[in-house]
């Protein structure tokens, strides 16, 4: 019961940090709705810290953490988004298993300030992003890249290169990446 509430006040301290958010319901007044978040899109005013909300419920070990594979659209344009706060979304925990915001289907960052590196966290684990995280667990390699994303959007990102763009691409074959250099 514990774990269900820290899940309900994380999930609802997301909902009241974002700027819009959506739900996976068609009619909110249906009693048996799980009230799932599909999608959460942020403003200028969201911090790293907020996202400790999203992080500890997308922990390997965190019992409810399916309730999140719903979010399949999270939206950081125009804030203040840099590469350590993709460990947010991605990573390796203290035990050396992968974590991902499975669901996710298409990250918005337009200009913020992520770069290559931060790019490079999406298919490989970036030590110097998490210094403290254990070595991954042996056979646990395969599971971290996030495969789900289907769309990136990195337009204005001043930090991010053709370079990091084309190895992102190599990594992921089936993301569709929106840059500066491919603004389509």
């Amino acid at each position: 019961a514990e774990k269900k509430v820290i899940y309900l006040q994380n999930r609802d301290s997301l909902v009241a940090m974002a700027n819009f958010h959506k739900w996976n319901y068609v009619n909110p007044i249906e009693p048996t709705a799980g009230r799932l978040i599909k999608e959460l899109e942020f403003d200028g005013s969201v911090r790293e810290p907020d996202l400790f909300y999203l992080w500890e419920i997308i922990q390997p070990h965190f019992p409810h953490r399916e309730k999140m594979n719903e979010l399949s659209l999270m939206s950081f344009n125009d804030t203040e988004f840099s590469d350590r706060w993709m460990t947010n979304l991605i990573g390796i925990d203290v035990t050396g298993y992968p974590y991902r915001t499975e669901g996710l289907q298409t990250l918005l960052l337009e200009n913020t300030q992520l770069s290559d590196v931060g790019l490079k966290m999406l298919y490989v684990h970036v030590p110097q992003l998490q210094p403290h995280a254990s070595k991954i667990q042996q056979g646990e390699a395969p599971f971290y890249p996030m495969t789900n994303l289907l769309e990136i959007s990195v337009f204005g990102c001043t930090n991010v290169t053709r370079k990091g763009i084309s190895e992102l691409h190599n990594a992921l074959p089936n993301l569709r990446i929106i840059s500066t250099f491919n603004p389509h």
